[in-house]
């Protein structure tokens, strides 16, 4: 993702950058090792599959032409960034063609600049042939993968119709809001020719498919999700119902094909009665409510944990299986755990490792020696200790439930619920069936905290519970802290609860 000029203006100031010192800067950031093996560098093709050791070979052709080069059914994997729609850089990729290598290496792209309007219809339309050429290479078990920068419903719709067109089959569909989209497929093992539908039927098949697939979606989730989250497991759905083959073929006759696809998708959940609901999203909202959210009530007894606690221990689980981790292994383990739709956004995944992991060295980490299982064992059973000794101090009736859960009570009047947890998992205690009685305090490590933020400000179910439930959090540091305190009071204890919150914000102090 890099800025592109929007027009061929000249800019106001020009800087030349001297390429040669760009060149060694660049090579300084690379800090390749000096006994890493490098790439043996092919001048064919034909040599490179010759070659048993790993080879590159680096050819300037069209994807129409690599059957020429390329035995049918010779790869395994085949990557691809779809042309963005910048008639502008087109232009000037024009230029700078005719400029380095003559105006003949230029008419490659004179079919682009006669465009006065780029569309994502009508790419969809000129990528089908170039996957399905690709898709002719493809071995067996082979796949083509495309990354976008752009997490549009109408960029997923037209590479998704591209790939129908080519005859291929979808196997993933991966958008994230930041990163864009990720679409794999693989050979289809069909080549009969797809249903006929009219198109009230066709679009009724595809919104019953869509609504199907996104309370799925939720449910595997396990929490309210964002239409771009959404959005992958619908159009998976749709092409293992063989829609988007469907309307990838549409006669000229039809409706535009993307248009009449998006249009329908998005139907499915405006406009008509479904299982499918919008969240009121709280007043003060965060960047992470920068999207709709979608929720629905139909099936929740089958919810189970919601995404964010299942990254969480996923990832506390993977630390746990090794001693040293790379951070970028480490992530991809994670990633591994989950599929379709509930792949976890990256923001997520960063938060979990920041909450459990310590760095080694740069790119290394480990487990926090605080955070295996044993050590905080014995930290809540001591502070468990402490807390009740403090409530009995200030006079307090204490109960003691278990070995994470107790009471403070005044003249039998519940008062405090204490809850002990070495985790930032919510969903037991914020969304439990029957919450405790008094005020409930969450009692967790002060590592914890910029996670269960997060996680309050990503889930607006979590932070409805905090609000309607009357949540405090308290960190095991701040309970060292009251209970060494031996002026403290009762009314002293709940004015210091709210003097340590989860994430401490820098505003100045009101003078009343």
């Amino acid at each position: 993702r890099s800025p592109r000029p929007r027009s061929l203006k000249p800019p106001p100031r020009f800087i030349e950058q001297n390429v040669w010192l760009a060149m060694e800067d660049c090579l300084k950031s690379l800090a390749i090792p000096t006994d890493q093996a490098r790439l043996s560098r092919m001048a064919d093709v034909g040599a490179l599959l010759d070659q048993r050791d790993p080879a590159a070979c680096l050819v300037a052709r069209s994807s129409r032409d690599l059957d020429k080069l390329i035995g049918l059914g010779n790869v395994a994997l085949a990557i691809g960034v779809p042309p963005q729609l910048d008639p502008t850089f087109w232009a000037l990729s024009a230029v700078w063609s005719a400029w380095l290598w003559g105006a003949r290496a230029a008419e490659v792209v004179q079919p682009l600049l006669g465009r006065r309007r780029a569309d994502v219809d009508w790419l969809w339309h000129m990528l089908a042939p170039s996957l399905e050429a690709v898709s002719g290479l493809l071995a067996d078990a082979g796949k083509v993968v495309l990354v976008h920068p752009s997490a549009s419903e109408e960029w997923l719709g037209g590479l998704a119709l591209a790939g129908a067109k080519a005859g291929l089959a979808l196997e993933h569909a991966l958008v994230e809001s930041r990163d864009g989209l990720r679409l794999s497929w693989k050979r289809s093992l069909t080549t009969a020719p797809p249903r006929q539908l009219d198109i009230e039927a066709l679009g009724m098949e595809i919104m019953e498919v869509a609504e199907r697939a996104a309370l799925d979606a939720l449910r595997a989730r396990g929490e309210p999700a964002t239409w771009t989250s959404l959005m992958g497991g619908i159009y998976q759905a749709l092409a293992c119902n063989d829609l988007l083959q469907i309307v990838a073929h549409l006669p000229d006759t039809a409706p535009p094909a993307l248009t009449l696809l998006t249009q329908l998708v998005r139907g499915t959940f405006e406009g008509r009665e479904t299982a499918l609901q919008r969240l009121a999203l709280p007043v003060g909202q965060g960047k992470e409510y920068s999207q709709e959210l979608w929720w629905t009530n139909r099936l929740l007894a089958r919810v189970g944990l919601p995404l964010s606690d299942l990254v969480e221990m996923a990832m506390y689980d993977a630390l746990q299986q090794a001693t040293e981790w790379n951070e970028a292994d480490l992530v991809d383990s994670v990633y591994c755990r989950f599929q379709a739709a509930t792949v976890p956004e990256l923001p997520l995944v960063a938060m979990c490792l920041n909450s459990y992991a310590q760095s080694l060295r740069p790119g290394e980490c480990t487990l926090r020696e605080e955070d295996y299982a044993q050590a905080r064992r014995r930290e809540i059973e001591e502070l468990m200790e402490m807390l009740r000794a403090l409530g009995q101090r200030l006079g307090w009736d204490v109960d003691v439930y278990d070995s994470v859960r107790l009471a403070w009570a005044e003249r039998h009047i519940p008062a405090y619920a204490f809850s002990f947890s070495a985790t930032a998992q919510l969903a037991p205690y914020l969304l439990a069936k029957r919450p405790p009685r008094g005020t409930p305090v969450l009692v967790i490590p002060g590592g914890r905290a910029g996670l269960i933020e997060y996680k309050l400000r990503r889930n607006v179910q979590f932070s409805d519970a905090v609000a309607g439930g009357g949540w405090q959090f308290l960190k095991f540091r701040h309970l060292r802290t009251l209970a060494a305190d031996a002026s403290l009071s009762p009314a002293g204890f709940r004015e210091a609860m709210a003097l340590d919150p989860l994430i401490a914000v820098d505003r100045q102090m009101a003078l009343l």
